[in-house]
């Protein structure tokens, strides 16, 4: 460890070694650690990571400057597990697609996408097409989109027919997927369901994506 440390960075300007549980280490370790702590290389950055730095001696604590972390609040957790439970869902395994540049498209703009489909009715026509050439705009974007439908209802039609909460997609949507489910029943979201497989279909064929787009909500929105 300390010849590690003598000797200098190959591809930056600093050298950072991080010691975690430093408060386990043995009186001969510590003794041993001082002498580098008393002097250090000027590129070079110690990192002494502990839950109980009490437990270090007097001599390295004081040595060093302490920078607490504090717990993250339970709902910023429930946040940030939800979201990986969605990216894990929509991703279908890929790495790529969960951490890449679909990972904005499933998190936030999933959410403003969904907000609109759900937003529109019957009667709404110019927001219809205006929401229709939206999604037809982006080719390459527009099969996960329709991803993104799709495991919407499908999380609906599980809500219609009594799954748990657990079992959803979208989990940090659970409240607006109880809300859409209660003014529909299973026959027309299965029919949405279908809409969206009919319509994926018909892109593979190169039909005009517009027009498409146009039909499909117009679908979804009976």
């Amino acid at each position: 460890f300390q010849r590690g440390l003598i000797l200098k960075p190959l591809e930056s300007p600093r050298k950072i070694c991080m010691i975690e549980q430093a408060d386990v280490m043995t009186v001969g370790a510590a003794n041993a650690l001082l002498k580098t702590l008393e002097e250090p290389r000027g590129d070079t950055l110690l990192v002494l990571l502990s839950s109980q730095p009490n437990r270090l001696l007097e001599t390295i604590r004081s040595r060093c400057q302490p920078l607490p972390f504090n717990r993250h609040p339970n709902h910023r957790i429930q946040a940030e597990l939800e979201e990986s439970h969605v990216l894990a869902a929509l991703s279908e395994g890929s790495f790529k697609k969960a951490f890449g540049k679909d990972r904005e498209l499933y998190l936030d703009q999933r959410r403003v996408l969904l907000k609109t489909l759900t937003g529109l009715s019957s009667g709404s026509i110019l927001p219809t097409l205006d929401f229709a050439e939206q999604l037809a705009a982006d080719k390459t974007v527009l099969p996960d989109i329709l991803e993104i439908f799709q495991a919407f209802y499908r999380d609906v039609l599980m809500t219609l027919q009594g799954r748990g909460d657990e079992e959803l997609v979208n989990l940090d949507l659970k409240e607006k997927i109880h809300r859409v489910s209660a003014r529909e029943d299973a026959s027309t979201v299965l029919d949405k369901l279908e809409a969206l497989i009919e319509v994926r279909q018909q892109l593979d064929r190169n039909v005009n994506r517009q027009l498409a787009m146009e039909v499909l909500l117009m679908k979804l929105t009976v």
